[in-house]
């Protein structure tokens, strides 16, 4: 009896010790879950905290970095009075839209039917913002062109729209690339800019977050964008961390033309040869990039452009010899590079490379050619000309230095680069001058008296007769220096020295002022008075002679300096006088920088600063005609009417900002740009100017 006792004791004290340790148990159990709870809920709350405070950095960010801009359509400029005169030859970029190819060039925009001829060529007059495209690339069912200095440019293929940033004056666009629905756009000076349909953002690079210049090209592969760079090498960004490799990791130059992931390995395009390095995710390479080298597999200086067209990548050179890109059997340790023998011959230059569904277009400074055959291993490419500009066109080069007309209202124009073209009043082609003398034209002038043309030029002094014969005068024959940047007929007597026949000339050169008759010409520098040994510019005035230099104005009389302007002596704004233009006995005088004034006859100054600002005035590009004086600078074409004193810049009827070089003639202005000419009616003025 005591022993059931017992036993039913221990039991029931057994049962409340487990009771109690299962209430233990619970409560401990309890208590764990509420920590765990707590734990979880504060650590819920600390990544709900993290990610308001990252989203609200974004948001800061995406504030800070949006970028404002206008937008603006531009409608054709509804006018019969200006007629275009440009170059369609040097190819940018092309990029297939709407059924038809398009190509940027310097002098507009071109629409190629797909048989290559030419339906259209958009010019400023049709509402492009300047006729210097860089880029192309279809996005939203629109074609976006990148320009020069202007911002961008959408087309519909009806109207030309323009979208301009603001808050920056670098405007240059050189890339473009899609990125899941948005548009990236590279500029030179400007930054890397993201659209997402309404708005502009900058994406700034880097550990610190600066702003990307100098961008070359854009590429995207999978979850990693490639920013190339003129002189920076490459940036890379993956998951907010970014990468810059240059030729420290082993790049063959800084320069960079694109990139390409193949198999595993990223292959860098440079303008000096092709490096490769194994492909890994960002995030584990170190910050200092060590972990990335790179190994040069092909040296070919210069390359300009890649492109991946019917699964094979090929390369080209700025001369345009293509090349084919295929991974080595053994792998990237032997040349992978082939010649594909194709060379456009001679005279072609800024290659670009451009696929399409159904051919590969090669472009550059020369037109367009194309091929429609597959590449096949070790077989040649056989490329067709696509759009290739007329052989007589006019000019042969937008960049116009010079223009003139002769006796025979033939026009003369002169292009830094390649000579001269001679134009008859009908539009028709008369002749091409170049010759190592003949290029870098500064000014052309008419001798009136003999008929002749002379021509400053950066070798001398060139004069054609009529027959376009001429005689070269340089420093064996008296001048100088070679390097002249005006020259004027010297018929009669130049004050102070022998009489001339009609052989004499005035010249400026960079070491002084000659005058004289081939073999017997005299000089003048700052030790005979002149304010500077760079003549600029000269002007008969009065009898005296108006010369301009690097260093102030002289005027010139009885074979001696009889006055001097400079900044520290007169109200002159600026002592480099780049532009002289007499009407009557007004005189007025441009200068770099400094704007536009009048010398008074009372030895005065009047300063057009509140009218025009302090302009740039280029070399030798001022003249006064009928009753206007015209000034050309690096913003336009500014107009004075000299009745009313009244001025007005013209920058919509040019083809480009710049303006280098004028002449007129009864009818017309001719205005040289580096653009192309612009030929204006004298009556537009009448109505435009005041």
């Amino acid at each position: 009896m005591k022993m059931h006792t017992f036993v039913e004791n221990a039991q029931n004290i057994g049962l409340t010790c487990r009771r109690l340790l299962n209430q233990h148990f619970k409560i401990v159990l309890l208590l764990a879950f509420i920590v765990t709870g707590c734990l979880a809920l504060a650590g819920w709350n600390i990544r709900k905290q993290a990610l308001q405070r990252l989203d609200q950095t974004r948001s800061q960010l995406a504030r800070e970095n949006r970028v404002p801009f206008e937008r603006n359509l531009l409608d054709p400029l509804q006018t019969t009075a200006i007629t275009y005169f440009q170059s369609t030859g040097t190819i940018r970029a092309v990029a297939p839209f709407a059924g038809d190819l398009y190509a940027a060039t310097d002098a507009g925009l071109l629409k190629l039917a797909p048989t290559g001829q030419l339906l259209r060529h958009f010019t400023v007059l049709d509402g492009l913002p300047e006729s210097d495209l860089t880029c192309l690339f279809v996005f939203q069912s629109r074609l976006w062109m990148g320009t020069q200095s202007q911002g961008l440019v959408t087309f519909d293929g009806k109207r030309f729209e323009h979208w301009r940033w603001l808050d920056r004056q670098a405007q240059t666009v050189t890339a473009f690339c899609e990125d899941a629905g948005t548009l990236l756009i590279g500029t030179r000076a400007g930054g890397l800019i993201q659209f997402a349909g309404n708005t502009f953002q900058e994406i700034k690079g880097g550990p610190a977050k600066v702003r990307l210049t100098g961008i070359s090209s854009l590429g995207k592969f999978g979850a990693c964008l490639f920013v190339g760079t003129f002189a920076e090498g490459l940036w890379m960004y993956q998951n907010d961390h970014w990468q810059q490799v240059t030729v420290a990791q082993g790049l063959p130059s800084n320069r960079v033309i694109g990139v390409l992931v193949q198999n595993g390995h990223l292959l860098v395009v440079t303008d000096f040869g092709v490096g490769v390095t194994e492909f890994r995710e960002l995030a584990e390479i170190p910050l200092d990039s060590t972990g990335m080298v790179f190994r040069t597999i092909a040296t070919l200086p210069p390359l300009s452009a890649l492109a991946v067209w019917a699964g094979t990548c090929f390369l080209v050179r700025d001369n345009g010899e293509l090349f084919r890109l295929a991974e080595p059997k053994t792998g990237w340790t032997a040349e992978p590079l082939s010649d594909l023998g194709w060379n456009p011959g001679p005279g072609f230059s800024g290659a670009g490379l451009a696929p399409s569904d159904n051919a590969l277009f090669v472009f550059g400074e020369g037109g367009i050619w194309q091929t429609q055959k597959g590449p096949e291993a070790g077989s040649r490419l056989t490329l067709t000309p696509f759009y290739v500009p007329p052989r007589q066109a006019f000019p042969t080069r937008n960049v116009i230095s010079a223009v003139g007309l002769d006796s025979a209202q033939n026009l003369w124009v002169g292009t830094f680069r390649t000579g001269l073209d001679v134009v008859a009043p009908d539009g028709r082609p008369l002749t091409h001058l170049e010759s190592e003398m003949v290029r870098e034209i500064n000014t052309i002038t008419l001798n009136a008296k003999t008929g002749e043309v002379l021509v400053a030029t950066s070798a001398g002094v060139v004069v054609f007769d009529k027959q376009f014969h001429s005689r070269v005068i340089t420093v064996s024959e008296g001048l100088l220096h070679n390097a002249t940047a005006q020259v004027l007929p010297l018929d009669g007597e130049f004050p102070g020295s022998p009489k001339q026949g009609s052989g004499g000339i005035m010249a400026a050169t960079s070491r002084g002022l000659s005058f004289g008759s081939p073999g017997a010409m005299n000089g003048m520098t700052n030790i005979q008075g002149l304010p500077g040994n760079s003549v600029t510019a000269m002007l008969p005035y009065k009898g005296t002679w108006m010369v301009g230099t690097m260093g102030g104005l002289a005027e010139i009389a009885a074979g001696r300096v009889v006055r001097t302007f400079t900044t520290a002596n007169s109200k002159l704004t600026n002592n480099w006088i780049s532009g002289l233009a007499g009407m009557g006995d007004r005189l007025f005088v441009g200068t770099y920088g400094g704007g536009v004034l009048e010398l008074l006859p009372s030895g005065e100054w009047h300063a057009f600063t509140t009218e025009i600002g302090k302009a740039t005035v280029n070399p030798n590009c001022m003249m006064a005609h009928r009753k206007h004086l015209f000034v050309g600078t690096l913003n336009g074409l500014w107009v004075m009417d000299l009745e009313t004193r009244q001025w007005t810049r013209l920058t919509r009827e040019l083809p480009g900002a710049i303006v280098l070089s004028l002449a007129a003639d009864q009818r017309y202005l001719w205005v040289g740009t580096t653009s192309g000419i612009a030929r204006i009616e004298l009556a537009y003025f009448d109505q435009r100017v005041g």
